[in-house]
């Protein structure tokens, strides 16, 4: 059983999340995704005191789900209001990133690392991206700063 425990995840180690972001890509490891659902952007509660790139909450499943806007993150135009909002759920392999939820334009498949060469890809801590350029979702594409309230400034 240990044995193909391992594989698996070997495997998801290998593929990659596609997403659709602007005129970007956004490329998730799929040992990261806990799960992918389109959920109604009206249940998005926003609050106050929190820079961008954090949206706000989602309730789901019985969980309290942070949601991180991925135009943001990569420095696209915000999308307009929508009324479904794809979001890509991270799981407990995404360590500091755990049950967080990353909203995304759309989902665009997924692909074995093999299949993407090496030079194409960008990590997304280095915030320069170009259109139609895949960017690399890592440990350190979000500063520790998003999750902390900003004070009321008078």
């Amino acid at each position: 059983m240990s044995a193909v425990v391992e594989r698996t995840s070997s495997t998801l180690e290998q593929r990659l999340v596609l997403a659709q972001v602007g005129d970007s890509t956004l490329a998730i490891s799929a040992l990261w995704v806990s799960e992918i659902t389109r959920l109604e952007s009206a249940n998005i509660l926003e609050l106050p005191f929190y820079q961008a790139p954090f949206m706000g909450v989602m309730h789901h499943g019985g969980l309290v789900i942070p949601l991180v806007s991925a135009a943001q993150v990569l420095q696209q135009v915000q999308p307009n209001h929508r009324v479904k909002t794809t979001v890509i759920r991270l799981g407990e392999a995404a360590g500091t990133f755990n049950q967080v939820g990353i909203v995304v334009d759309h989902i665009l498949g997924s692909v074995t690392r093999a299949d993407v060469p090496a030079a194409t890809f960008q990590l997304v801590e280095t915030l320069d991206p170009s259109p139609d350029e895949m960017m690399l979702l890592t440990q350190v594409s979000l500063s520790p700063e998003v999750w902390k309230p900003q004070r009321w400034v008078t």
